[in-house]
This record gives structure tokens, C-alpha cells and sequence, in this order.
């Protein structure tokens, strides 16, 4: 067990959990509105989701114009592996702006 695992189990207070948020016997670290705001990345900067489709964007744009045989291949495979691992979040934070009450 980590230390950052003994330390959450042993000292964090707990709260009580509730039907979308029960853990662990009944009791979360973290109230239910807390976990749904984190897995609909409204506590995300916009910088921070579109910095790494930006890299992979620059990569792929790289490996397309500027770089040639093994290199270029490798740079838009890494490019497009960085920019589709990022569309989750851009596409799960847009969807959340666009649908807020």
C-alpha cells in the first residue's frame, strides 16, 4: 500500500456517500457532485485539453511537411495516438458547455 493510500484511509475525514457516490462500505473521501464535476471535465482549464491535441496536431503536421522516412512515420503515429487520447476531454467539456442550464 502507498503512502498516499495510508495516508487517505487513515487520516482524510470521510463523508457519507450517497446513491451515486457510495464507495467503500457506504463512505467516500468525496461527496457525489464532486466525482461527476471531475468525469465531465468542468474543473479543466480549456489550455490544459487542448494543449496535448495541439502537440499532436503540431506532430502530425510535422511528420507530414518537415520530416521524411522513419522519422515522419513515427511523428504522425505519435501525433495522432496524442491528439485521439485528447479528443475525450475536449469533446466531454464542449458538450458540457454547450448543454449548461
Amino acid at each position: 500500500m502507498s503512502l498516499v493510500d495510508l495516508l487517505l484511509i487513515h487520516r482524510a475525514p470521510k463523508r457519507d456517500g450517497d446513491a451515486h457516490g457510495a464507495i467503500r462500505g457506504g463512505q467516500t473521501w468525496f461527496s457525489s457532485k464532486t466525482i461527476k464535476k471531475a468525469r465531465q471535465f468542468k474543473d479543466v482549464s480549456w489550455f490544459r485539453l487542448l494543449a496535448p491535441a495541439l502537440i499532436g496536431g503540431l506532430l502530425m503536421f510535422a511528420g507530414q511537411t518537415v520530416l521524411t522516412g522513419d522519422g515522419a512515420a513515427l511523428s504522425n503515429l505519435l501525433g495522432l495516438i496524442i491528439f485521439l487520447f485528447s479528443l475525450n476531454g475536449i469533446i466531454s467539456r464542449a458538450w458540457q458547455d454547450l448543454t449548461r442550464h
